[in-house]
C-alpha cells in the first residue's frame, strides 16, 4: 500500500514539472482545463458537502460560496 503523504508528494512533483508547458499553452488549452476541473468539481458536490460538513461543520451554501463557486 504507498503511503498517502508519499503519493500526494508523488501528484505534486509531478504538477510542478508540468506547471512549465502548462504556462506556456495558449487560452483555448487552459480553458479546456480548467472546464474539465469544473465538471469534476459539480460531479463531486455532494460529495463535498457532505465531506466538508463532517469535517468542518460547513452548511451547503458555504460549501458553495467559498468551495465550489
Amino acid at each position: 500500500m504507498v503511503n498517502k503523504e508519499n503519493q500526494f508528494l508523488s501528484i505534486f512533483e509531478s504538477l510542478a514539472e508540468h506547471a512549465p508547458i502548462i504556462a506556456k499553452s495558449n487560452f483555448r488549452t487552459r480553458s479546456k482545463k480548467l472546464k474539465k476541473v469544473e465538471r469534476a468539481l459539480m460531479s463531486y458536490r455532494m460529495a463535498l458537502k457532505e465531506a466538508l460538513y463532517q469535517d468542518f461543520k460547513k452548511t451547503d451554501a458555504e460549501v458553495d460560496l467559498t468551495e465550489i463557486y
